[in-house]
């Protein structure tokens, strides 16, 4: 029931996490995380990258607890990408494994605290403190960057391909141009969705693709596109990986 290849026409239950009171989920593209009720972190799937976090690139059908965490860490959320797993702790620092692209993750040798580095992680195969600072209330992954929302607003960071950071200085985390307060993100493989307040107006940064994203503009660069339909009230956006 939690073969790595294995397929369902319909809900199966994962029989291996009998036992765990399971608080919160999270699914990449190939890959799960649960955190339990008892601050405990299990992954499972596809290993490559090391976005298990079980300091190695070997892949698992079945749940196993990572072990490799600070004693003193305590986990309040977590987050899953295409290619990389995060943690988000209860006093706001980010934790992540996985495939650093472009410095999606802010990952630096040594954990130093900057925003611009010159070397970066290319992958890591356990869980390290990412750079990001302040009071950090979710991480949206994407395969080349990374947005958090942190303060009432939405910073970015990583690949710019498609407009998609609302700036361009690249690697350096940076604040995404918003003109209300930003508490909700989500994002595709080539864009970022902002929902804003008081409006309850979602736009979006970056390129909009068939399927998920057809009710949205391709913005233009640093400029915001405004989502079509968006005259409905919206009172969270899910994160929405797009493979």
């Amino acid at each position: 029931s939690s073969g790595i290849n294995a397929e369902y026409g319909r809900p199966s239950v994962v029989h291996s996490l009998f036992g765990w009171e399971v608080s919160k989920v999270a699914c990449g593209s190939q890959h799960v995380a649960v955190l339990t009720s008892e601050g405990e972190l299990l992954t499972w799937g596809l290993g490559y990258d090391g976005r298990l976090g079980h300091g190695s690139r070997d892949s698992l059908s079945s749940p196993l607890k990572v072990s490799d965490l600070p004693d003193d860490l305590t986990i309040r959320d977590i987050f899953a990408g295409p290619d990389c797993t995060a943690l988000l702790a209860t006093d706001h620092s980010v934790w992540c494994t996985g495939h650093n692209f472009s410095n999606k993750l802010l990952l630096t040798p040594g954990g130093d605290d900057v925003t611009t580095v010159t070397a970066t992680v290319g992958e890591c195969l356990s869980f390290q403190r990412s750079t990001v600072w302040g009071r950090v209330e979710k991480v949206a992954l994407a395969y080349t960057h990374t947005v958090f929302l942190r303060d009432g607003s939405a910073w970015s960071c990583g690949s710019n391909d498609h407009n998609q950071l609302g700036h361009t200085t690249g690697n350096r985390l940076t604040r995404m141009p918003a003109q209300e307060t930003v508490v909700d993100v989500a994002v595709t493989l080539q864009s970022t969705l902002l929902l804003l307040s008081p409006s309850q107006t979602v736009v979006q940064y970056g390129m909009g693709r068939e399927g998920a994203q057809t009710v949205c503009q391709k913005s233009e660069e640093n400029v915001p596109a405004r989502v079509f339909g968006a005259d409905d009230q919206y009172a969270v956006l899910t994160h929405n990986l797009t493979s």
